[in-house]
This record gives C-alpha cells, structure tokens and sequence, in this order.
C-alpha cells in the first residue's frame, strides 16, 4: 500500500477475456494502482464488487454468463460510492447513454486502448476524494484479498498448518473490522 497521505486505489477488472484483464491489470498496476479482484462475466463480477469493495470497477459490457450491462445496477447497489468505468468495444452513442443511465460514471472505448483507459482513470481518482473512512475500508479490502488467496489455494490442495493459522487470524481481523461497520460475509476454506 502506499503511504498513509496517498491511498493506493483499490480496482477490480471485469473482462471475460483473459488476455485483456491481464494487458487492463499491467497498465493500471503500473500507474500505482491495485488490482484487487477481477471477474470473468456479471455474475462473477457482481460478487467480486460486493466482496472487495473497490474503489473503481473497469467493466466491459459483453461478457458470458452476464454481460456487464445486466450486471451494472448489482454493482452499483453493491458498492455505491465506487467509480464504474465501462471499458467496451461499443462507441455508438445510444450505449453510451443507456451505460450511464444504469449507472456507469464513464465510458471508455476499448479502441482507444489501456493508456487512455488509465488516464481515465487518473482523472476519475482526481475528481473524487476518499471517504474518511477508508482506512479500514483499505484493510478490509486487502485482509479479504489475502483470504481469497488463501481459499483459491484450499481449492487446489489442503491448506498446511500455517496457512491455516494465518487464514484464522485473518478471518479474526475481518470480524472485527466488520463490527466497526463494514459489511461482508464470513468465509470457510473448503481444505481447512
């Protein structure tokens, strides 16, 4: 994380393509950004959002299982107060309109490519400050990363002992952050 004055904003990247969530994650990690999550349809993404909390959501609109559009007003009702960027291949003017009636805060065409996307970005954070209460938001946000990690390891294999320990205490530190008035829903590692 960055320094305590200057929050390291925290992003999730829904695209149904990898490849493109990988070039979209270089670019915004190198600009100082964090890359907390990513989702590979609506659905997924939707629950990404309500997990994480981030600040910024880059959204494409048409991905599998549920296209951006459809998921668009779940991730707004999820995480209110974050920025959404849709990142698509869709410039005509009527998506463009019906993107920012569902709730997008910007749209962005993918033909323009990832830099600009980035200084989109950058303008985005420019014009919106933190909430006060973001340092545990920002804790919060990375205790569940980290905890994620740690489920998506359980899924491969059995945790070991320190894995376990750690998930332990982390889920400790997620507990009491939420009595401080976050909001998220406890998790098991499937080879705890």
């Amino acid at each position: 994380m960055a320094s305590r004055d200057v929050v390291q904003r925290r992003v999730v990247i829904a695209d149904d393509n990898a490849d493109m969530r990988r070039l979209i994650r270089d670019q915004v990690e190198l600009t100082g950004f964090a890359v907390v999550g990513e989702a590979a349809d609506g659905d997924e993404a939707i629950r990404v959002v309500e997990r994480l909390r981030p600040h910024i959501v880059v959204l494409d609109l048409e991905m599998g299982h549920m296209s951006g559009a459809n998921a668009l007003p779940a991730i707004r009702a999820a995480a209110p107060s974050c920025a959404v960027v849709v990142f698509s291949w869709f410039p005509d003017p009527f998506t463009l309109a019906a993107v920012l009636a569902l709730g997008a805060d910007l749209y962005v065409d993918k033909a323009e490519g990832p830099g600009r996307l980035v200084e989109r970005l950058r303008m985005t954070v420019a014009e919106t400050p933190l909430p006060a209460e973001e340092a545990d938001a920002d804790r919060l946000a990375a205790v569940r990363s980290e905890l994620d990690a740690l489920h998506q390891i359980a899924r491969a294999r059995k945790l070991l002992s320190g894995e376990r320990r750690r998930y332990t205490h982390l889920q400790l530190i997620e507990n009491r952050l939420e009595r401080r008035g976050l909001s998220c829903s406890p998790r098991t590692p499937e080879g705890a």
